[in-house]
């Protein structure tokens, strides 16, 4: 897909993340723009080369060096610094060859306090919108989340949609999406002063649907739902849950970001970035049993008391990992119960991008299988036949044969 009428000049903030390296990778391969890439590091060099080894996880085989070193200019800066970390000069020149900002530079912790977010994500967020304001275009795709729904997201009352935005949602204890709203806040309220924003709202982004690919050894924040399978695979237990649990295809969202960036007629437009292949947690679980790894499912309040005695285990021994720290945040202080959960509506979004030729690889066996093979060549996955081999005492239910059935989901 080779989109002709995009901007030629591109300003990209995060291209050193798990999203951010793929949204490069499609610039280069779908437009013929010059991309300007701000990034953070000891010096201007050591940026270049982290941005280089995020594109290089998602074009392994360097067909892309070439358009590279051709059309790929990274800046040395920081969106947490006045002028983005540029000089006075750097910056005045980048806004007068600046068609279209794509900011999706973002700390995306979910256990880390509000103060420690609130520099990156929404004071960062405040500086590239005051760079965008004096560009000659002033157009911003700016990166959210799905989750900005806040503790909407435990309400299975609750569809949301692209046009939602304040729900009266809570955020205790959620300080990520608490920090994403107040930032789409912003990006709102700034089309009172000229921006032309579009809002993106990825879901739970996992790695390329074709190469499984995903960069676990150059981000710096762990891969939180790639730390949940490694989780369910080493310790062999999980709650059960009918939440709705999203694995969205970072090349699919990526995709869509760029092709919903081009042109001009879809200003102050939102889009659901996620999978429109719906399913719950207990289901991703059970693909995840089809592939050879054993993993019981415990009635929730089972799985809360054995985490709180520390008898999530691993060959006998006590396992530590950070969806466990989050597990521990969300039961025991924010008391947040997973066992359903309101749904994120993307039919808007699935329409116009069907008819740009970008489609979403459905949640079955052959993504999970994607991404798992993937994880067992790089050492961050277990094989299924080293799971098989753990110790751990079976859970005394097996839930498994509800899994996929209409009538095990309650509604």
């Amino acid at each position: 897909m080779k989109l002709e009428t995009f901007p030629k000049t591109v300003f990209l903030t995060g291209a050193t993340g798990v999203l951010g390296g793929s949204i490069l990778k499609d610039l280069l391969q779908s437009t013929s723009s010059r991309i300007y890439c701000l990034a953070r590091g000891k010096d201007l060099v050591h940026c270049q080369e982290r941005v280089r080894s995020f594109l290089r996880v998602y074009d392994a085989n360097g067909a892309l060096e070439s358009a590279f070193l051709s059309r790929v200019i990274v800046l040395w800066g920081d969106v947490t610094q006045d002028r983005l970390g540029l000089s006075k000069a750097t910056y005045a020149e980048l806004q007068s060859h600046t068609d279209i900002t794509i900011h999706a530079a973002a700390n995306t912790s979910l256990l880390l306090k509000y103060k420690r977010l609130e520099p990156i994500n929404v004071q960062g967020t405040g500086r590239v919108i005051e760079f965008c304001l004096g560009t000659v275009e002033k157009s911003l795709s700016y990166v959210s989340t799905y989750t900005v729904m806040g503790d909407k997201t435990f309400d299975n009352s609750v569809r949301f949609q692209e046009t939602d935005y304040d729900l009266g949602q809570g955020f205790k204890y959620m300080n990520y999406q608490r920090s994403k709203f107040r930032a789409e806040a912003m990006v709102r309220a700034a089309q009172g002063r000229g921006l032309k924003w579009r809002i993106f709202r990825p879901g739970q982004i996992y790695g390329d649907s074709t190469t499984g690919a995903y960069p676990h050894s150059e981000t710096q924040v762990t891969g939180l739902f790639y730390d949940l399978f490694k989780t369910a695979m080493d310790t062999r237990v999980m709650p059960e849950s009918y939440i709705h649990y999203d694995v969205v295809p970072v090349d699919y969202v990526s995709r869509g970001i760029v092709a919903l960036s081009a042109g001009v007629e879809n200003f102050f437009d939102v889009y659901h970035l996620t999978n429109p292949d719906a399913k719950t947690f207990s289901q991703v679980m059970g693909l995840l049993r089809e592939i050879g790894y054993h993993i019981d499912l415990l009635p929730e309040e089972i799985y809360k008391q054995r985490l709180r005695r520390g008898e999530i285990t691993k060959n006998g021994e006590p396992y530590t990992s950070t969806i466990l720290k989050a597990f521990n945040l969300w039961y025991f202080i924010s008391e947040i119960s997973f066992y359903v959960s309101a749904m994120t509506d993307c039919e808007y979004t699935r329409s116009k991008l069907e008819t740009l030729g970008v489609t979403c690889a459905p949640i079955n066996r052959k993504l999970i299988e994607t991404y798992v093979h993937a994880g067992i060549r790089g050492g961050y996955f277990p094989s299924p036949s080293h799971s098989d081999n753990h110790n751990a005492t079976r859970a005394p239910v097996d839930f498994s044969a509800n899994l996929f059935s209409a009538e095990g989901c309650p509604t």
